[in-house]
């Protein structure tokens, strides 16, 4: 496991979520947050609850079980070259699919996740929206950046903020915020343009953190 892969896991673990009892109705796909005994076998904390879960521990006589609060995660794109799917493009654009996929994503985890509305192109509006969102969610991603191509303006206004990224080298292209040098609730992943690009950084990089934030592996 890569270094800042390590260092993001434990970041979640920090943050580990508190725990809330639900109904078995709404059971499923939550992470357990103790170890909890069905008919058939004891299930870990850290366990997702799937259907058959569900049926094991209703033989148990179980009526609600333990379960960690699902992370709230707010989905921002880059307003620099995005425009919702529909709409006419100007030059220079493209249509928002990276966050059409993330959404979907999150939906797989059991979340809802919040689609935030795109921003201003203004440097100051789109950092603002961002600092808003990160006091009230857990986890913001910011989606659609083309890394390799002309530095979007709103991303220096970003940095000389007490908020900051750091890089993780030779390896996926994520960003992050460099955990312990800000107040925000959230820590916030920034993912790069391309349908597969960003796939891939949410599978080796978010999905984890998520699980993590909830007590899972």
């Amino acid at each position: 496991m890569a270094d800042w892969t390590r260092l993001v896991l434990d970041e979640a673990r920090r943050r580990r979520l508190d725990a809330e009892s639900v109904p078995l109705s709404r059971a499923r796909q939550r992470v357990l947050a103790m170890p909890q005994h069905a008919v058939d076998a004891i299930r870990p904390a850290g366990h997702r609850i799937e259907a058959h879960d569900v049926g094991a521990f209703a033989a148990a006589g179980l009526a609600t079980v333990p379960v960690a609060r699902r992370p709230v995660v707010a989905v921002f794109s880059d307003p620099t070259a995005r425009v919702p799917a529909g709409q006419a493009l100007l030059a220079g654009q493209r249509w928002d699919a990276e966050r059409p996929l993330l959404m979907a994503r999150l939906q797989e985890e059991g979340l809802d996740p919040l689609g935030w509305p795109l921003v201003a192109t203004v440097p100051d509006a789109v950092v603002a929206a961002i600092r808003e969102a990160a006091e009230g969610v857990d986890a913001i991603l910011l989606c659609g950046l083309d890394l390799a191509g002309a530095r979007p303006a709103w991303i220096d206004a970003f940095e000389r903020t007490d908020l900051r990224w750091w890089w993780p080298p030779g390896d996926a292209p994520v960003l992050g915020l460099e955990f312990g040098r800000s107040s925000a609730k959230a820590a916030v992943f920034a993912l790069p343009s391309g349908l597969v690009d960003v796939d891939d950084g949410f599978s080796r990089v978010v999905r984890p953190y998520l699980r993590a934030l909830q007590g899972g592996p």
